[in-house]
């Protein structure tokens, strides 16, 4: 037969409660904010130009890629 186990928090144990939830709250709230911080518009542009510059290679790769096979040359396609 199990006994029932009751525990009763004193005020010390409580109140560490309820200050590990508020520092928690406090860092959660903080993250928050920097999510939603405007990005800068610089490290956007130059996000977005290594991107194209990545995609165009890639293409370039393809373009050889299908001009190797029109001339006979085997190669696995797209660069992979």
């Amino acid at each position: 037969m199990e006994t029932e186990r009751v525990t009763t928090l004193t005020d010390v144990h409580k109140n560490t409660i309820r200050a590990i939830s508020t520092i928690k709250y406090f860092i959660a709230r903080r993250k928050f904010q920097k999510a939603r911080e405007p990005y800068d518009v610089c490290d956007v542009i130059e996000q977005y130009s290594q991107g194209h510059l990545n995609m165009m290679v890639q293409i370039k790769i393809c373009s050889n890629d299908t001009d190797n096979e029109d001339s006979g040359g085997s190669k696995a396609p797209c660069g992979t």
